[in-house]
């Protein structure tokens, strides 16, 4: 698995981001120059969304030991005081 030495991705997930930026400009266009609604603010969410859990992948996959993915977490140690 090679990884993009700037962005932490896998060369897939770089393909990935760059169609989700193809997406987002091509739904701009199909919006027109004022773009705004529902549907912007959905399809933005949306594609934020998808950014956000690429960029979960690279850090999990870049500190393993504390960004645990589906690991189950420990309790904190309570101290009295």
């Amino acid at each position: 698995m090679e990884i993009d030495s700037q962005s932490g991705l896998t060369l897939e997930e770089l393909r990935v981001s760059e169609l989700l930026v193809e997406a987002w400009n091509t739904w701009v266009y199909l919006l027109g120059r004022n773009a705004e609604g529902i549907e912007y603010v959905r399809f933005r969410d949306g594609i934020h969304m998808a950014q956000q859990v690429l960029a979960d992948r690279a850090l999990h996959r870049a500190y393993p030991n504390y960004w645990r993915n589906n690991a189950p977490r420990e309790e904190p140690v309570r101290t009295e005081v």
